[in-house]
């Protein structure tokens, strides 16, 4: 009477210890660290020489390209036969779990590239932003059932839960197809890399001089600068001062002059509200209940100021190169396209 039902209990998908079946989750976090390592120890940009002396964005992307991700490739080897032979974690499907390893870290690189290439110290600051909100948000260590309302759902938005979900398929053995439709699924992230190299980055090349010039003015942190060839928008932006009517110029630069008297007060106010508002948000994070709403308005004020403040000094830096040649001759506007073509 004490055991009325006997109950036989067949294990599926047995995982040996707790060190393995954390091994995803940390495998695919030191493969994002590398990435970063390396757009902190590598050059994006490219120079030019006496044998390479003209290329387009593109081909310089693509240049810089190929060493990152043949870098990547062999992190993502090394860290999983790492993983297998000196760790010696349980997989049943060993040879998979490398080319899924190797796969993660050729997508990492590829985001990582992009955004640090593309948006400078910005694009390395989000994929520290990224990395954080994946820890909890990639269903890693607690089932993504367990954590807030707010992971759940990014968790189908982050490259980190197609990755630990392919390693998972190895170390505990495949379940269906869910090993191929997290790979195809993750590869969508490459598409997104690509996107942001080679669509934004030549949009962006101006402001990205910007950033590159203010940098260097500070003497304190390091700043890539293009290439120093006149990009197509500063080009454009040349040819449209040099096109306008006398009542057009003339205009122009009344607004100038009205944007530049207000220029010191648009930024200062920038400063006190990024100071303030942020603040603000992140005392009633830590004094009221809704910490992850709070959490977010704070991550998101801090972008839509900081956003603010780079328009701003964008549009100052866009309007004093237009005064500048605004003034010009013909022959000295040739002579300054022609000098901007042959550095």
């Amino acid at each position: 009477m004490s055991s009325p039902v006997s109950i036989n209990s067949k294990v599926l998908y047995d995982v040996e210890n707790y060190g393995s079946g954390m091994t995803p989750f940390y495998t695919n976090l030191a493969l994002w660290v590398g990435g970063l390592i390396l757009v902190s120890i590598l050059k994006q940009e490219v120079d030019k020489d006496e044998t390479i002396s003209r290329f387009t964005p593109t081909t310089a992307y693509f240049g810089r390209w190929m060493l990152f991700v043949v870098v990547g490739l062999i992190q993502g080897f090394i860290v999983c036969i790492g993983d297998l032979l000196l760790l010696k974690v349980q997989c049943v499907h060993p040879v998979a779990f490398v080319c899924a390893g190797m796969l993660c870290s050729f997508v990492y690189v590829n985001l990582i590239y992009a955004m640090a290439l593309t948006f400078k110290h910005i694009g390395k600051a989000l994929a520290v932003v990224l990395v954080i909100l994946q820890i909890p948000g990639s269903s890693g260590t607690y089932p993504i059932e367990m954590t807030p309302v707010f992971f759940q759902r990014l968790h189908p938005l982050l490259p980190f839960s197609y990755g630990i979900g392919s390693m998972r398929e190895c170390i505990a053995g495949f379940y269906k197809n869910n090993y191929a439709k997290d790979l195809l699924t993750l590869l969508l992230f490459l598409l997104l890399a690509f996107f942001i190299g080679l669509v934004l980055r030549p949009l962006l090349m101006n402001l990205n001089h910007l950033f590159d010039k203010r940098l260097a003015e500070t003497d304190l942190m390091l700043g890539e600068t293009a290439t120093g060839e006149l990009s197509r928008p500063q080009l454009t932006l040349m040819m449209k001062t040099m096109m306008q009517d006398e009542d057009g110029r003339a205009d122009f630069i009344q607004r100038a002059n009205r944007f530049e008297k207000r220029y010191p007060k648009l930024i200062r106010t920038g400063f006190i509200l990024i100071l303030v508002i942020p603040l603000i948000f992140l005392l009633l994070m830590f004094g009221l209940e809704s910490k992850i709403v709070y959490l977010t308005l704070w991550i998101i004020s801090l972008i839509v100021l900081a956003v603010y403040l780079i328009c701003v000094e964008y549009i100052h830096d866009k309007t004093s190169r237009q005064l500048s040649y605004i003034h010009l001759s013909e022959e000295e506007f040739l002579k300054k396209v022609k000098e901007g073509k042959d550095e």
